[in-house]
């Protein structure tokens, strides 16, 4: 089995989300999963989401529990998939 690299956009409810303390807790959410990647991106007016880059191992049924978890967050508005890859 390989591994398989994930990418997802979190979307916080507003413009004004502290969004370091987003990211804190997005790392804490996931704790012991590899993130290759994390930053924000600009949407627009003020708005910022979390882009990130995860790799988890290729065992089937990592994607839903990560997304549960980020879903469950405070000030999560939405969790969007951006993209699925093999390693």
């Amino acid at each position: 089995m390989g591994d398989v690299m994930l990418k997802y956009q979190i979307m916080p409810e507003s413009a004004e989300q502290d969004m370091e303390a987003l990211q804190t807790s997005i790392r804490q959410a996931i704790a012991g999963v590899d993130i290759r990647d994390m930053g924000l991106k600009p949407i627009a007016f003020g708005l910022k989401s979390v882009e990130i880059v995860l790799v988890i191992p290729d065992s089937g049924g990592g994607t839903e529990e990560i997304e549960a978890k980020l879903e469950g967050l405070d000030g999560v508005a939405s969790v969007n998939p951006l993209g699925m890859d093999l390693l």
